[in-house]
């Protein structure tokens, strides 16, 4: 299948059918073919552990890193063997909980702050420092200066960042601004009976 060119080949864990191989310090991937699905010139390749019930974990892609003078930068390949993005990133983690075969959501910090990609688009730019996925409610919440807002997954900003906590009562919002809680829709409005700290829906309505 392959001539023996390799230094390592071994498994690469949650992606059934790739090999990782070795030529010196750098690494690539190929398939079981022996085809090559991602050039032999990174410091580090790894799955990034996407899954979906349908695909299982043939839609997940890869974490890779190249090293210069400032240490590792990591960038994004696809499954399919694509370059996303490039490595210049200091960290890269891909939002797998959200169940989408068609696009990649990665959080990649640049010069210590988090921003937001959709595929190659930056939707939200590194001037935060947390971004994170709410599965129940499909909205990012975001951290700047200490404050938290909450964002869609166009990137459009739904809740400004200047609430000291957000916490999820299903569908509802508990948002503390200096020591008062207000309870918000996802669209940022307060709701009219504040008495109500959650609400969550049933399959019936």
């Amino acid at each position: 299948i392959t001539k023996p060119v390799y230094d390592q080949i071994s498994a690469i864990t949650y992606k059934e059918g790739m090999l990782l191989v070795k030529q010196g310090e750098q690494c690539g991937v190929i398939n079981m073919n022996g085809k090559q699905v991602i050039p032999v010139e990174y410091e580090s390749i790894t799955a990034d552990n996407y899954y979906n019930k349908d695909s299982l974990y043939q839609k997940a892609g890869f974490i890779v890193s190249k090293k210069n003078e400032d240490g590792y930068r990591y960038g994004y390949i696809d499954y399919k063997g694509k370059k996303i993005i490039d490595t210049q990133y200091t960290e890269i983690e891909r939002v797998v909980n959200s169940k989408d075969d068609k696009n990649i959501y990665l959080v990649a910090l640049k010069d210590g702050q988090a921003g937001l990609l959709k595929n190659k688009k930056v939707l939200l730019n590194y001037e935060y420092e947390d971004i994170s996925y709410n599965a129940y409610n499909d909205v990012f919440v975001l951290q700047r200066n200490g404050k938290q807002g909450i964002a869609d997954k166009q990137g459009k900003i739904k809740i400004p960042t200047e609430y000291e906590s957000i916490l999820f009562g299903g569908i509802y919002i508990n948002a503390t601004k200096d020591e008062k809680l207000s309870i918000l829709d996802l669209e940022g409005n307060k709701i009219e009976n504040q008495d109500i700290l959650a609400k969550i829906p049933t399959e019936d309505g």
